[in-house]
Formats: C-alpha cells, structure tokens, sequence
C-alpha cells in the first residue's frame, strides 16, 4: 500500500470529511474492504461533485476509460488483493476487473482516476475524475 498516494485520491476525490474517514478506513487491515464498499455503494455522497468530469449509469468501455486515464500504470483501490494498493500495468488491472466492481484507479502522473461501482438494482455507475 502506498498511503501517500491514497491519501492524495481521498482528498482529490471525495468531499469534506468524508475523504479523512475514507483514507482512515483504507489505512486499517479490517475496514479497508468497509472503505471500498463505502465508495462503491454510496458514490455520490462520497464524492466531490466538481470533479467528477464525466459519469455514466453503465459502464465506459475498456477504450474510453484507456484513453481518458493515458497511462501504462495505474494505482489500484479494490477487492482484488492481486492489484489492491500496487500501481499496476492499466490492460491487465481491466482485463481482470472491468464489469466487476468496486475499484478505482488512478493516473499518479496526470491526476485522473476512475471508479467503477459495484452494481445497485440495475445501475452500474462509473465515473471519470479529474
């Protein structure tokens, strides 16, 4: 885990003291999986609206979210330990996550992130953030 970096996408990305409570809980063994479910399930609460640059109530496709992130790398936030806290090669973290959410990943470089949510009665929210 890399917590300055995850420290620098909560208060990037999710507003007020929401982010101090997220970035607690993702720092904690036992509450990060609580942390991510909290983003995932509750985004827009979560969330910082003025940076959301763009969102969908379905999922971007695997092009979009490589062209908008532009990198080799990604940070990982998610369920799958494989890639949970490491910066990983952007195909092979969407190859094995992409349509099964929660994760964000984040441009370290550029500052973008995306997040795909996991799905709530129908709705499979994804957005862009920068």
């Amino acid at each position: 885990m890399n917590f300055e970096t995850e420290r620098e996408i909560c208060g990037r990305y999710f507003a007020g003291a929401k982010s101090d409570r997220l970035f607690f809980e993702l720092t904690s063994k036992k509450k990060r999986i609580k942390a991510i479910s909290r983003f995932s399930h509750d985004s827009l609460l979560y969330l910082n609206p003025e940076k959301i640059f763009k969102s969908n109530k379905m999922l971007f496709s695997k092009r979009e979210i490589l062209e908008f992130l532009a990198a080799d790398n990604v940070y990982c936030i998610c369920f799958n330990q494989a890639f949970d806290g490491k910066l990983a090669d952007i195909n092979r973290a969407l190859e094995e996550m992409y349509s099964i959410g929660p994760y964000f990943l984040f441009n370290i470089d550029d500052k973008k992130g995306f997040l795909e949510t996991e799905y709530n009665f129908s709705e499979h929210y994804s957005y862009m953030l920068a």
